[in-house]
């Protein structure tokens, strides 16, 4: 058998690229913080989201997206975070009730968040949704009636 010192030594060399590359990446990997981390995970999804962007940008895009980053020592980042949480907690980022939890109502509507907790109404609402909640009662008892000797 005939040994090829050339291709064996190529071999080699290349084995320790490698090694030396894995070493670099899991170093890398185990020096990075979780912050760090979804910086660079934000950074690469813009980048590809720029990837089908046309070149031209206009003037508001890169006004919003430069206002939309809160930086460090920034005077008024209190009140971007907080409109950021209300953005994400959907909608016009309203204010809403935080009182005890109120009687439903026909259509499930909440109450507003001005509401003191004081029900004003006559009772017709209680009345409508007794009697919704009887006839329904009533039906599951009748089915249960006639699915009992089967």
């Amino acid at each position: 058998k005939k040994v090829d010192m050339k291709a064996e030594l190529q071999n080699k060399e290349e084995q320790q690229r490698r090694q030396n590359l894995e070493k670099q990446q899991q170093s890398l990997e185990l020096n990075l913080g979780k912050a760090q981390k979804q910086a660079i995970r934000s950074r690469l999804a813009n980048m590809e989201a720029m990837e089908h962007v046309g070149l031209a940008q206009t003037q508001t895009e890169v006004d919003s997206w430069q206002k939309d980053v809160i930086r460090n020592g920034d005077p008024m980042a209190a009140t971007a975070l907080k409109k950021a949480a209300a953005a994400a907690a959907g909608g016009k980022g309203r204010q809403l009730y935080k009182g005890p939890q109120p009687a439903p109502n026909r259509f499930k509507i909440p109450p507003g968040y001005r509401w003191d907790g004081n029900d004003r109404g006559n009772g017709w609402e209680n009345r409508v949704l007794a009697q919704t909640h009887s006839k329904v009662h009533l039906k599951e008892r009748m089915y249960m009636a006639s699915c009992a000797d089967m």
